[in-house]
């Protein structure tokens, strides 16, 4: 068994640094296709947060990021959001 010295995610949180698309993908799907197959109960999520690396980027400014995100707009549920350092957050539909 690998010696791994990070903690675990937490429930809800992932990180993955190489699949933007795949999760831009997966919004769709649970926000799109719902409706175009006509389903009875929309699929939902519980947001989806983008923060793309950048020189500069650490735990303090990655946390006051999301909290003022989080001020914002109040709910993240099935919506997808990404960060830049040079534009800040923006809302993908």
């Amino acid at each position: 068994m690998p010696n791994n010295s990070s903690p675990p995610p937490k429930p809800g949180v992932r990180s993955s640094p190489n699949n933007t698309k795949d999760f831009l993908l997966l919004h769709d799907a649970w926000t799109i296709w719902s409706a175009a197959w006509r389903a009875r109960t929309a699929a939902q999520h519980a947001g989806i947060l983008i923060i793309y690396p950048t020189t500069g980027l650490n735990a303090q400014l990655l946390a006051d990021e999301i909290d003022r995100l989080a001020t914002m707009t109040g709910d993240f549920a099935n919506r997808l959001f990404q960060w830049h350092l040079s534009d800040g957050w923006t809302e993908t539909f």
